[in-house]
Formats: structure tokens, C-alpha cells, sequence
């Protein structure tokens, strides 16, 4: 067992950091490679990262599934019982050999206009992230990605949040208002139905 501040941890919990933490690395070196290849394209990688189509809560099923292209499979996500009984699904990362491996010395990457586009001579990919940060290649949308709010969908929810309590609060001060009213007009003996005074 393992102790962090104190507190035992479960041989399944430090399994899972092991796990996790090994995912991320991989993920790095992915990333990493990526980047590389950006670069030897000419493209200012700060622009990139900087960029909505990079910098977004989706990047790291952009940069899999990029890195899945280039090294021949297609990336996506699974969902897979862990529980039937208690019907709880869990999503997994799947990856299906699409029999493409690209010539990494051929691999021109163009980055314009929000869309990175991904060619090797023989195909050419297009990737693109809308206002909610859905990825899309080659217009489709790849369902590999969250949507997101944006800022001004944001604040206009957080608006009807504050107008909604208002209006509950509004409500429930009138019908005590009101119950107060009534309550002065009835008098109440102990198990005996209100009489009016």
C-alpha cells in the first residue's frame, strides 16, 4: 500500500496513477512530434498554439488523432459497459488501422485561416474546430470532441441563472407575504380545523 499526506492508498488507485501518468507521457511525446513536424513545415508554433484550433479544451483529441493519420489508424472513442447490472457505460479511445502510413519526409503541414491542413502527396486532411470547439476534417465532424459554450453563451446562462433565482426568490417572497396575510385573518386550536377571527 501507499501513503500520500497521510492517507492509504488502495494498490487499484496507485495502478491507475501509474497508468494515467503513462498515457500523459505518451501523450507529450505525441504532441511533441507534432510540433516537429509544424515546424519543419515553416509554421509559427506559438501562432498555432495560440490559435483557437489548438488552444480549446479538445487539443488532446486533436493532436491524437493527427498523430493517429500520420502513423496509419484512425482515432476515436468507445463506449463499453463496465457494469451492465447498474447499466454504467465508460468511454474508451479506440484506434482502427486505416492502412496509411504516411511518409513522415513527404508530411507538408499548412496552417491558414484557423485550419490546419495535413498532406503527404497522396491525401489531404483539413482540420478545423467551430465556435463550440467540435472537431472537424474535411467538413466532417469527427465525434471525437466536447462542445463547449462560448463566452457570450456563458454569460448569457449565467444571466438567466441570476434572473431565474430572482424570480423564485420574488415568487416565494410573495406566497409568504401572502400566507402571512391569510395567517392573520385565521385563528388555530389544537386539532380543530382554522376559524376565521
Amino acid at each position: 500500500m501507499g501513503y500520500c499526506n497521510g492517507i492509504v492508498k488502495r494498490p487499484s488507485d496507485i495502478e491507475n496513477e501509474k497508468k494515467m501518468k503513462l498515457k500523459n507521457d505518451l501523450h507529450d511525446l505525441k504532441e511533441q512530434l507534432v510540433f516537429k513536424l509544424l515546424e519543419n513545415s515553416n509554421i509559427d508554433l506559438q501562432a498555432f498554439m495560440n490559435s483557437h484550433l489548438y488552444n480549446n479544451p479538445n487539443n488532446y483529441s486533436l493532436i491524437e488523432h493527427i498523430y493517429g493519420k500520420l502513423y496509419g489508424y484512425d482515432f476515436y472513442y468507445d463506449y463499453i459497459w463496465t457494469d451492465k447490472k447498474r447499466r454504467e457505460l465508460m468511454r474508451v479511445e479506440k484506434k482502427d488501422q486505416n492502412g496509411h502510413i504516411m511518409d513522415l519526409e513527404n508530411v507538408k503541414f499548412i496552417f491558414a485561416n484557423n485550419t490546419l491542413t495535413l498532406s503527404d502527396g497522396s491525401i489531404s486532411l483539413k482540420y478545423k474546430v467551430d465556435k463550440h470547439c467540435i472537431i472537424y476534417m474535411n467538413g466532417k465532424n469527427l465525434n471525437i470532441s466536447s462542445w463547449v459554450l462560448t463566452e457570450d453563451e456563458k454569460k448569457r446562462a449565467r444571466e438567466e441563472f441570476h434572473e431565474n433565482l430572482e424570480s423564485c426568490r420574488n415568487r416565494t417572497e410573495t406566497a409568504l407575504i401572502k400566507s402571512n396575510e391569510l395567517a392573520k385573518n385565521y385563528h388555530v386550536k389544537s386539532g380543530q380545523k382554522p376559524e376565521k377571527k
